[in-house]
């Protein structure tokens, strides 16, 4: 290289000045170029090596001056702005490390070498040159320093016409160009650059604009000033849209970027909408038209609906119907002469962007999008026929569209669900075995989207019609989707249903896993046996216990599997069959599992042991790691010995780093294949997108979920990874890519405090100290609401374990301006929805979203109330200054014009308050308390009621002298709520074939009402000076007992059986010889049981009934009065509570 002087004429009426520049040799370095641009392989490669020799700086400086040499040939040219470009966006620092003088002097260059070049592809090429260099040291506030680029963008306009398109291809990537300051001043520039280009003569230069366009307003979407000055190039923006298809000159480019305007800035469009909607709407429903170009006309009507709802419905009302017809059609463009398709073993050989498929999903989006009556207005008018239609294609599609409205109309649907239901069975027979394949599917994706009711109403159709189609051997797809059916019923169905048809499922999938497995070894088809393992898997979670019988069918074959299926093409089988026989083992209990754990253990080292010698991607490892979990919830701290096989592999998960990748849209081989699930793409830019691999933050997530597990339960066995996972779980709980890794990282943290605790006080302090940080900078950075409520769970969790001193006097002060942050957003939040509610494009399908909305707000707050719970059980009456300082927003929370639901927020703040702090502390709150306690208790909103019935169980525990007189008013009032939601109780019960004897009422209403009862209680035994002669103790008591049993709210079960074993302990005269009275006792006791809200786990509860238990069963009089009325699951938790047949 050596050092000259430059100086070069810029373009018209425009001089540089010369300095001094680094040069390279430009015919040596030409040369380089010519042979890079070789057919031949060895030379390409050899110059390749070569040019990897020479500094990055010389190396641009070089490709430069080639395009500023005019001899060098065209070819040589054109790579040396390609290179150049890909050398500026490699991600090094190359242009950061030259000086300012040299950096101008090599943009300005590029700048010239772009207005000489003769040839308008390589002139695009040098122009995206241009663009990469202006990005460098780019302020999208203030904008570009580059004088000489916004002097071209001006000449461009005015008076070089010809360079229109470069000036284009420059902007729409680097659309911040001019800055956000500037903005107000060059919007016109902007306006005037993008209007020229889509009027211009020069298609590609039209095309251009669109594109142009859509990367500007993507940065101004939320500037309505913006849009409103853009709004008059909708119009040419369709004209370049409809004559880019109609005249086949690049027909995505102008069509995708207005489906990246409909999806990234919807509501610029919202002035001309109905003219986007029509034409767009045009070019979809014209076949003559390619798939692609239909597909994205159709992306841009699904995105506005979705985007846009409420005007989309006003405008696309007469579209409607033959949006539906035609995507309908599409959904029977399936192929005619697919022999194989019945026997294909890889269902994943589907092409997702068929015309059929893409038909389904954005019929699926849209029925989300618009909700359930507009939608499904028209799918049941149309429907209909195609089920009875006589080609096969029309029934398939029917009954695909079916499942795929089930989310979006939900509502509406549950309605029709046994017509539906009706319409579908019978087509599991039909002659085509597509369509038996498509009544599967729809069935699937019912029992998942309208679970329960399907299960517990329909289960006498859909579990026999499911059960024949598994005979359906000749056609294995229609066998292995019906046993993917049945996993979608099982997962939500009550196991007493489920039970009903146990023998039957367990012998058929027994029989085709025998049948299956030759064919496996045979022939090396593995679809249905994987099925069936899957299945089997679902089915043992549903059941649990009742699994127990078919255990020994089942566990050696799937053992079998285990040992024998290790060659590659068999990793996912054996993965699916390890997962399959750990969630059996969590079914069928310790004492079962115990007869094989030791083997089974062994299994599964030794299937990790041959792992780590395969391939990073094996499927088999996150089965593996999930099933270790499984059983070390099933062992407890008996898993221990375990953790040295376990925790290597399951960190490695943890710590993964997923694969990005950030890659050019125009330029090269792009690494991420399009079709690849694994990964997401994002654009970024015109030319850039971003994607990652999401498989890899599947597989972080459920590693992190499983360390979670891990510390819960082995606590002082995870001493030994403690520091480790602390350290990782307090980077991750700000890892921006998967939000359930942030989730799981928040919920470690209380854990992890356990398994400190277990060594020492000071060591729980110091994993504290590393903690705290960490959840505070998180939830000052969180912007998703409901990972935010996590994060305020977790910090919840982790004071109350901590205690005292938890919190030191600057980190209060943080915690209480977070509070106020989040008290402030709430308001906020409600405010604007109540402003929305007033926007012309309100409904009632926006309104859905809005109370989805509100939803995420009330997590949060629920979660505040947490915090503040904690701090009041940690510091007692020192929280008092701490909640004063939120007096003002608890008391806005109780203005009864507010929705119902702050109402009961505000009551919890002020139970809390009221049952943690001594009672002359919260007098101050006493008519604040009694006047808003008193409207709770009367609200018609369970919730609402639930929460004032507590407070008044608080003010009778906790409240002291100064309450009983009011209380005397109350009690009245409480049984007359009790009394009248036990007579709408008897008229809410269910089919008693299935569940007898369990009085089924909304759970709302049944928590609401036992927190009723416990109130009684407490009065009763805290207060019982507050009971007049109107209401004496005994006949209260004798009304008391038909209340219960307790079927809800395991909280008040402490305190409403208590009671009752304080009587029963105290020979209270009630019971006396009254057999009847105590095998209701009996009874009580089995109920709450057989519900799992009296367990074990419930230490000051449950040693005393267990005792009472143990001396009624003594009595037979008593056992024969209760348990010939008990239903089986009652019988089961009686038995196994008195150790009964074990």
């Amino acid at each position: 290289a050596v050092v000259s002087t430059h100086s070069f004429t810029f373009f018209a009426g425009f001089k540089l000045i010369p300095f001094a520049v680094v040069r390279m040799n430009i015919e040596e370095f030409s040369n380089l170029v010519t042979l890079l641009n070789s057919s031949e392989n060895d030379i390409r490669k050899k110059a390749e090596d070569h040019l990897e020799t020479i500094d990055a700086g010389h190396r641009l400086s070089g490709f430069i001056q080639v395009l500023a040499f005019q001899q060098s040939s065209p070819e040589n040219r054109l790579m040396s702005a390609i290179l150049a470009r890909r050398l500026i966006r490699g991600g090094g620092t190359v242009i950061e490390d030259l000086n300012d003088h040299t950096k101008n002097t090599l943009r300005n260059e590029t700048l010239n070498a772009m207005l000489r070049e003769p040839i308008a592809d390589t002139r695009l090429k040098i122009a995206d040159l241009v663009g990469a260099l202006a990005d460098i040291d780019l302020d999208e506030v203030n904008g570009s320093d580059w004088n000489e680029l916004n002097a071209f963008f001006q000449s461009a306009i005015n008076q070089q016409p010809e360079f229109l398109g470069c000036a284009l291809r420059i902007f729409s990537s680097q659309p911040s160009l001019f800055g956000a300051e500037a903005q107000p001043k060059t919007i016109f520039l902007v306006g005037t650059l993008l209007s020229h280009g889509l009027v211009s003569t020069d298609m590609p230069t039209r095309i251009m604009a669109t594109k142009s366009l859509c990367a500007y307003i993507e940065i101004y979407d939320d500037d309505k000033s913006v849009l409103l000055q853009l709004k008059d190039l909708i119009t040419p923006l369709m004209q370049v849209v409809v004559s880019s298809i109609t005249d086949a000159n690049d027909e995505t480019g102008a069509l995708g970027a207005l489906v990246d305007i409909s999806d990234l800035c919807p509501q610029f469009l919202r002035p001309q909408l109905g003219l986007v909607v029509d034409e767009c709407y045009k070019v979809f429903s014209n076949t003559t038209y390619s798939d692609s170009v239909r597909h994205l006309a159709l992306e841009i009507l699904v995105s506005l609906s979705e985007n846009m709802s409420v005007p989309f419905r006003k405008v696309a009302d007469n579209y409607l119907r033959p949006l539906c017809e035609n995507l309908l059609l599409m959904m029977t463009d399936l192929d005619d002469d697919d022999d194989d398709w019945g026997h294909d073993d890889d269902p994943e050989n589907d092409d997702e962007q068929s015309n059929a498929i893409t038909g389904e999903t954005s019929l699926d989006r849209i029925a989300c999008a618009l909700g359930g009556k507009h939608v499904l207005n028209q799918i049941v008018q149309l429907v209909p026929s195609m089920l009875q239609h006589e080609n096969w294609k029309y029934k398939h599609a029917g009954l695909m569209a079916i499942g795929a409205c089930g989310e979006g109309c939900h509502k509406p649907m549950e309605a029709m669900l046994p017509n539906i239901v009706d319409s579908i069975v019978p087509l599991l027979t039909d002659n085509h075995p597509r369509v038996r394949f498509a009544s599967c599917n729809s069935l699937g994706q019912l029992s998942t989207d309208f679970a329960p009711t399907m299960q517990r109403n329909h289960h006498a159709k859909v579990v026999p019609g499911l059960l024949k189609t598994l005979d359906d051997y000749q056609n294995p797809r229609v066998q292995a989707h019906a046993g993917a059916a049945l996993v979608n019923f099982s997962e939500n169905c009550p196991k007493n249903i489920l039970a009903i048809y146990l023998d039957g499922l367990m012998e058929k999938l027994a029989s085709i896993l025998n049948s299956r497995f030759e064919d496996l070894i045979q022939h090396g088809r593995k679809l249905v046996i994987e099925q069936v393992v899957n299945t089997t898997a679902a089915i043992a979670d549903a059941v649990e216990d009742q699994f127990i019988p078919y255990y020994d069918k089942f566990v050696p074959g799937l053992k079998y599997i285990i040992v024998n299926a290790v060659s590659p093409e068999l990793r996912l089988l054996r993965g699916k069959t390890i997962e399959c026989l750990s969630l059996i083992a969590l079914a069928v209990g310790k004492d079962k599992f115990k007869e094989d754990s030791e083997a089974i253990i062994a299994l599964l080292k030794k299937a990790q042991t041959e792992r780590t010698e395969q391939d990073d991607d094996d499927p088999q490892l996150t089965y593996m790691i999930s099933a270790w979990a499984r059983i070390c919830k099933l062992l407890g701290a008996e898993f221990e010995p375990h953790l040295k096989d376990v925790m290597p592999s399951l960190m490695q998960m943890a710590e993964l780093k997923p694969e990005c990748v950030v890659t050019d849209g125009d330029e090269g081989e792009n690494p991420i294949n399009d079709k690849d699930k694994d990964w997401t793409t994002i654009k970024i830019g015109e030319n850039q997108n971003f994607s990652i691999n999401t498989s890899a933050l599947e597989d972080k997530a459920t590693a992190c979920n499983l360390l979670v597990c891990y510390a819960k339960e082995i606590k002082s066995g995870f001493l030994p990874y403690l520091e480790p996972v602390t350290k990782l779980m307090i980077d991750l709980v700000s890892f921006l890519f998967s939000e359930e890794v942030r989730s799981s990282a928040a919920e470690c943290f209380p854990y992890l405090i356990d398994v400190a605790a277990c060594h020492s006080e000071d060591y729980k302090n110091t994993i504290w100290s590393q903690i705290k940080p960490g959840i505070f900078k998180a939830l000052d950075s969180e912007s998703e609401t409901e990972i935010r409520g996590d994060f305020l769970l977790s910090l919840s969790q982790s004071i109350d374990r901590v205690g005292r001193g938890c919190l030191l006097p600057d980190e209060i002060q943080r915690l209480r301006d977070l509070l106020t942050r989040l008290f402030e957003d709430n308001f906020k939040n409600h405010e604007e929805r109540v402003k929305k509610r007033t926007d012309e494009d309100y409904d009632e399908e926006e309104e859905t979203k809005l109370m989805s909305q509100k939803d995420d707000d009330e997590y949060v707050l629920s979660k505040m109330t947490d915090v503040l719970r904690s701090l009041f059980r940690v510091y007692r009456d020192e929280a008092m200054v701490f909640f004063n300082s939120f007096s003002p927003y608890i008391q806005r929370l109780l203005d009864r014009s507010r929705p119902w639901s702050d109402f009961g927020w505000g009551l919890c703040f002020l139970d809390d308050m009221l049952e943690h702090v001594s009672a002359h502390l919260s007098q101050p709150y006493f008519e604040i308390i009694k006047s808003n306690l008193e409207y709770g208790i009367q609200h018609p909103e369970p919730d609402v009621r639930q929460s004032a019935f507590y407070g008044v169980g608080v003010a009778a525990q906790h409240g002291g002298e100064a309450y009983r007189a009011w209380l005397q008013s109350i009690v009245k009032h409480l049984v007359v709520r009790i009394d009248a939601a036990m007579r709408k109780s008897e008229t809410l019960q269910v089919d008693s074939s299935i569940q007898p004897h369990i009085n089924n009422v909304p759970e709302e209403l049944g928590i609401s009402t036992e927190n009723a009862i416990s109130a009684v209680t407490k009065i009763m035994k805290y207060q019982p000076l507050a009971l007049t002669d109107d209401l004496p103790m005994d006949h209260l008591l004798r009304q008391w007992i038909n209340w219960i049993p307790l079927r809800y709210d395991e909280d008040e079960v402490p305190h409403v059986y208590g009671f009752l074993c304080d009587l029963l302990e105290s020979s209270h005269s009630m019971f006396l010889n009254n057999k009847m009275l105590l095998g209701h006792v009996m009874y009580c006791f089995a109920t709450s049981m057989a519900r799992d809200i009296l367990k074990e786990s419930q230490e000051a509860i449950y040693p005393r009934v267990k005792l009472i238990l143990q001396h009624l069963q003594s009595d037979p009089e008593v056992v024969q009065e209760v348990y010939p009325g008990l239903a089986e699951e009652e019988q089961r938790a009686l038995s196994k509570a008195l150790n009964i047949g074990q």
